[in-house]
């Protein structure tokens, strides 16, 4: 008989590495992006990005698809002095609350918190030409909940805690370094030797949470340079 070998996978996009895979845009455009020391972007994004490009109205037979569509130029403005504008409201908003949930963050004695029930998004995020120049603007707000926990040797809960938590009014106006003091948590469910978890998700989480958005900015910022 013969033996049939597992397809191997493709360790950009983490799917089995099939011909079709392999000649995917999906697929080209992650090739493109590890080049370039960025991070691959997963399947539903690469294609929330490819409705925007198509709708723009942008070419359709580029061999590999860009981050974000190009900003059409309206063949009437000349010199590009008008203003045109980009959304990327609904990318942000999958982009920070996918991150967000992916999180974790350890607490010290085989322990953990993870975020929960992210909800509200407030804000918009964009990319506008005004005479000649690219600007990325942005403003972002979002509320969660948290869930932490301590473990005893068999795994089993021997303290827990919950909380809210919101991300209020980021924009581009702040520096990075100020995004944190806009992150607020509050504990709404504790028990004994909770105080412990809190302390760790005012500190390591919230630092946690301020990381995702510093993730999001960096790539609207990515954006704008493959205009």
């Amino acid at each position: 008989f013969c033996l049939k070998m597992p397809t191997p996978m493709c360790s950009m996009c983490r799917v089995d590495a099939t011909p079709e895979h392999l000649a995917s845009g999906w697929h080209k455009y992650n090739v493109k992006v590890t080049e370039e020391g960025k991070t691959p972007m997963a399947e539903n994004l690469y294609e929330q990005f490819e409705k925007v490009r198509i709708a723009d109205g942008s070419s359709a037979s580029s061999p590999v698809a860009s981050n974000v569509a190009p900003i059409p130029t309206n063949k009437k403005n000349v010199n590009q002095w008008h203003w045109e504008e980009k959304n990327v409201t609904d990318w942000a908003k999958d982009r920070l609350t996918g991150l967000l949930q992916e999180a974790q963050i350890p607490v010290q004695g085989n322990g953990q918190i993870k975020l929960t029930n992210i909800k509200d998004f407030k804000g918009d995020a964009y990319l506008n030409l005004r005479k000649g120049k690219l600007r990325v603007g942005f403003e972002l707000g979002i509320e969660f909940e948290w869930e932490g926990k301590i473990l005893d040797g068999d795994n089993n809960p021997v303290v827990e805690c919950s909380g809210k938590g919101s991300i209020q009014d980021i924009d581009d106006s702040m520096d990075d370094d100020e995004y944190e003091e806009a992150i607020q948590v509050s504990m709404t469910k504790d028990a004994k030797g909770a105080d412990a978890i809190y302390t760790v998700m005012k500190k390591l989480g919230r630092k946690t949470v301020c990381d995702c958005v510093r993730v999001v900015v960096k790539e609207l910022f990515a954006m704008k340079e493959q205009k």
